[in-house]
């Protein structure tokens, strides 16, 4: 019996011995599968990072149009940062944004402290300040601000200086005038942000400079001398480039003159009572067909407001070499409306026979296709946009809506920086009014929806189980 008993006892001693080998050889295996899963994401991740910004503003993430920049990048830039102790790791995290959209980009973080021969060297005095290179080439900006280190990687990666030059001399809008309603100022510093140099000129006695990359008529009140047209004239057969903003009812030389390029402005001004922004006036249409095929509109997603806007139009297909497209259209509901005194009235109603029916065109890019000078035996070509109103890039409008991003795409168009065309963010100047634009018909459906129709159906609701109630007690 006691034999039995052992036996028993040492039977079941092993079976339970067994049991907790088994019971640490599968734990262990657990735990051995569960850090090798760890190791294989923490590989994944690495290999394809990828952060997520969830605050309103995107402060911790690039812009599209920084993305875009530094992947067009061909050739190899250095961002060197000259820190104070204890903020390496700030300037790491922010420069490693930049770094992991080009491998064309790279950064460096130094000590001022431990670097003084290279301070020295490019003259680095406070802590903060960055240097970007290119091929010998640099600029010191004294911050890591987005904007100013993308106009010094633009700056360090240019061939040539762009210079684009307003007109003068007519009552145009002042890109360096101080009314912060009217003037062009805002338009001016977008300019200078993406590195463009902005100056002023006369025609009268003056030929448009060598050195110019653009010229803007930024709505003359008065029209040009014919001296001044002939000088224009002569810009353009050189290869000019040229943004022609015309209000209505102005310049009737100028717009003449424009005629024999394809280009007709209409004797009209724009009427929309529907397309237009709560509260505005139906003299201030928001335009939002654009031409899809082209580049400048082709990702154009957002309205532009107008302020008076007339009609423009390419109309003459018969002239050798110049192809002229409309690029932004006005809505179906919209009209040419060409009685200027209704208009100053108030009454203005759409007449069928006298008035021309949305879509209505009011801007139009006409180029000249290239072709061999004989004379230096260099390709020379130009290209003109047309736009039925200045109004649209003063500093009221300026950063309504999709307005900023249309005139700069037009201008990185005609300057041939094609890698600048994209949609820019609305400034914290804007955002800090409001990111939401309704037009009145907007306003009209969000009314019946809200005001209306939502109280209606919980209305209609509690009628139902009011009767169910009675019904069924």
């Amino acid at each position: 019996m006691s034999l039995f008993f052992n036996r028993k006892s040492n039977k079941i001693h092993n079976s339970n011995l067994s049991y907790f080998i088994k019971f640490i050889f599968f734990a262990n295996m657990e735990i051995i599968v569960f850090l090798s899963l760890i190791v294989l994401i923490d590989m994944i991740a690495n290999k394809h990072n990828h952060t997520f910004d969830f605050s309103s503003m995107k402060r911790y993430s690039l812009s599209d149009q920084t993305k875009k920049i530094i992947k067009g990048l061909a050739k190899k830039v250095t961002i060197t940062v000259f820190y104070e102790k204890g903020m390496r790791g700030d300037n790491d995290q922010k420069l490693r944004l930049y770094a992991s959209e080009s491998p064309y980009l790279k950064y460096k973080l130094l000590n001022l402290d431990r670097n003084p021969e290279i301070a020295e060297k490019y003259k680095i005095l406070t802590y903060g300040e960055v240097l970007i290179e290119c091929n010998g080439k640099y600029k010191k900006i004294p911050s890591t601000k987005e904007d100013r280190i993308v106009n010094a990687i633009l700056w360090v990666t240019r061939n040539k200086e762009n210079n684009i030059y307003f007109l003068k001399g007519h009552g145009e809008k002042n890109p360096f005038s101080a009314n912060m309603k009217n003037s062009y100022r805002l338009f001016k510093e977008a300019l200078e942000l993406e590195n463009y140099t902005v100056k002023t000129i006369s025609l009268i006695r003056n030929n448009v400079p060598a050195d110019a990359s653009l010229l803007i008529l930024s709505g003359p009140k008065i029209d040009l001398l014919e001296e001044e047209l002939e000088n224009l004239a002569q810009y353009i057969v050189r290869g000019g480039k040229i943004i022609a903003m015309i209000d209505p009812f102005t310049v009737p030389r100028l717009v003449e003159f424009f005629k024999k390029y394809g280009v007709f402005f209409g004797n009209d001004i724009i009427v929309d009572k529907k397309n237009r922004l709560f509260g505005g006036s139906y003299l201030s249409p928001v335009a939002s067909l654009y031409y899809q095929r082209h580049p400048i509109t082709r990702e154009f997603e957002m309205g532009t407001l107008f302020s008076l806007v007339r009609s423009v139009e390419f109309k003459d297909e018969s002239l050798k070499g110049i192809h002229g497209m409309s690029l932004v259209r006005t809505h179906p509901d919209s009209w040419a409306e060409v009685d200027k005194d209704s208009i100053d009235h108030g009454n203005s109603s759409y007449q069928k026979l006298e008035d021309k029916k949305g879509p209505v065109s009011v801007v139009v890019l006409v180029e000249k296709a290239q072709e061999q000078n004989k004379s230096d035996n260099k390709k020379a070509d130009w290209a003109m946009c047309f736009f039925g109103d200045s109004d649209f890039a003063n500093n009221s409008n300026f950063d309504i809506l999709g307005n900023k991003t249309l005139i700069l795409n037009v201008i990185s168009w005609l300057t041939e920086d094609k890698k600048l065309i994209f949609t820019r963010p609305q400034s914290k100047r804007q955002l800090s009014i409001s990111n939401l634009f309704l037009t009145a018909k907007q306003n009209i459906i969000i009314f019946w929806a809200v005001v209306v129709v939502e109280p209606a159906l919980i209305l209609f609701i509690g009628i139902l189980i009011y009767i169910r109630r009675l019904r069924y007690g």
